[in-house]
């Protein structure tokens, strides 16, 4: 979710606005429906080579805005973005962290519509990943585990806002050896 404080009157963007703010275009809230102090993006580049995440913003750390403030963390993210009116940042938007901000719509989409994200239609979201590695694939209480998160996410993932790899794939998301590597083809650029 794109996330401000709560007091900002902006409720939505366009997800090219978005990418305006986070590459500096776009400097002032006025700019889009918001009163006339300076944006201040907020931003987490972590896991460069997964799909998803800050990526769906800006493709590259160096397209990024130099007024973006780098954090390293969640907690970081949010603590920011709580304590400043004129911020803007992202991140999964779960009921924990999310109290205290506010999410955008995007283009007129809900981020917590996870039909919207399926379908590929909203344009941000996160991977999460379950990995064993080679020497681990003989561990039978890893394998076990690994099962049983599996199960769990596929049983009971809606109700945290995860989407189970079973219906992303239903639903032409683009997979590698099972691991997620894309949107569904016909939604991306």
């Amino acid at each position: 979710a794109i996330l401000v404080h709560p007091d900002n009157p902006v409720a939505g963007l366009s997800w090219r606005q978005v990418q305006k703010i986070f590459s500096g275009e776009i400097q002032r809230w006025s700019e889009v429906g918001g009163q006339a102090a300076m944006i201040m993006p907020i931003a987490r580049l972590h896991c460069k080579k997964r799909p998803g995440h800050w990526r769906l913003l800006l493709d590259h750390p160096d397209q990024f805005s130099l007024q973006t403030q780098e954090v390293g963390s969640i907690d970081d993210m949010y603590a920011l973005v709580k304590r400043h009116s004129e911020a803007i940042g992202y991140e999964v938007a779960d009921g924990y962290h999310s109290r205290g901000t506010k999410s955008l719509r995007i283009d007129g989409m809900d981020p917590s519509d996870l039909g919207q994200l399926r379908s590929g239609a909203y344009p941000f979201y996160r991977v999460l990943n379950l990995t064993l590695w080679d020497a681990q694939q003989n561990d039978r209480k890893l394998q076990d585990l690994f099962k049983h998160l599996v199960a769990y996410v596929e049983k009971h993932g809606r109700d945290t806002g995860l989407l189970p790899a079973s219906e992303l794939r239903a639903a032409g998301w683009q997979f590698a050896e099972g691991e997620l590597i894309g949107a569904p083809a016909d939604t991306t650029e």
